[in-house]
């Protein structure tokens, strides 16, 4: 017994004997789980899942691309239209420049190349009325005209289309342009005062009407308050043509002391000419 026991004492002491395994500190109470492959409906879902992104993707960028491709065109007209303003803008300066220095053919040419930028009513009307300084009125008329068909309710040029009919003797679209005037611009006095003397002076008798001359002239002397020399000789002439030659008188008179205020000399000597007429009671 005592042998076995130094034996067993001897094995625990002598470093190159086998020890008996025992588990690492700590590791005792770790468990180690298989692995498991995943479901079939993990599988699934994955790839569908990498399905939908990869769509999303193509989609934005097809988006992108298409939305690209279509503003293309957009920006193409809208530089085409900045352009053509600006040509317009400048040819339409360069008529004004033109108008102003009274050089009517030079504002003739600027106005139908600002045209050419743009077809609008306003153009129209610009040339139509640079033509009626030339000396043209037939072609005035047929810009005055196009720019109607642009835009009928465009208030000066039927009334630039009425005076230059009235000129041509149209006297009935002079009538129709002026009452279209009226209907834009309720008691316009110059409308009032170009029709009230369409009524009062023209050739046609089947069209004068003094009456209506003399109701009309009133209304656009009053507008003016009674301080427009021109509107008081219409009123003057409307009485003259209806056979009224004291209220013609009274009212030429008061035309005459208006343009001696203004200091318009030339309108004067006009009035002065048109009074000793109505004196002998004349009309012409």
């Amino acid at each position: 017994m005592g042998l076995q026991t130094t034996m067993a004492q001897n094995a625990n002491t002598d470093p190159d004997a086998p020890q008996p395994s025992r588990p690492a500190p700590g590791n005792a109470a770790k468990v180690f789980a298989p692995e498991i492959p995943p479901s079939t409906a993990l599988k699934w879902f994955l790839l569908v899942a990498l399905v939908i992104t990869g769509a999303a993707y193509v989609t934005d960028q097809w988006t992108q691309v298409t939305i690209s491709q279509t503003q293309i065109p957009h920006r193409t007209e809208l530089h085409r239209l900045v352009r053509s303003q600006a040509g317009y803008l400048a040819h339409v300066k360069a008529g004004d420049d033109a108008w102003a220095a009274q050089h009517y053919d030079q504002a003739v040419s600027e106005y139908r190349l600002a045209l050419q930028n743009q077809n609008v009513p306003e153009g129209h009307e610009h040339l139509g009325n640079a033509l009626v300084k030339t000396g043209d009125p037939q072609a005035a008329l047929a810009q005055f005209r196009e720019a109607l068909r642009l835009n009928p309710n465009l208030w000066s040029a039927n009334f630039q289309s009425a005076s230059v009919e009235d000129h041509l003797g149209q006297y009935a679209d002079a009538i129709a342009h002026y009452n279209k005037v009226l209907t834009l611009r309720p008691d316009d006095p110059d409308t009032l005062d170009h029709l009230a003397l369409l009524y009062a002076t023209a050739t046609n008798a089947e069209v004068r009407s003094a009456k209506m001359a003399v109701q009309l002239a009133t209304r656009a002397s009053d507008a003016a308050a009674g301080q427009n020399a021109r509107y008081m000789d219409t009123l003057a002439r409307s009485y003259a043509a209806d056979g009224d030659f004291s209220q013609a008188l009274t009212w030429e008179d008061k035309a005459m002391r208006r343009a001696t205020q203004l200091g318009d000399d030339q309108q004067v000597r006009e009035l002065q000419q048109r009074y000793a007429l109505f004196l002998n009671h004349k009309t012409q």
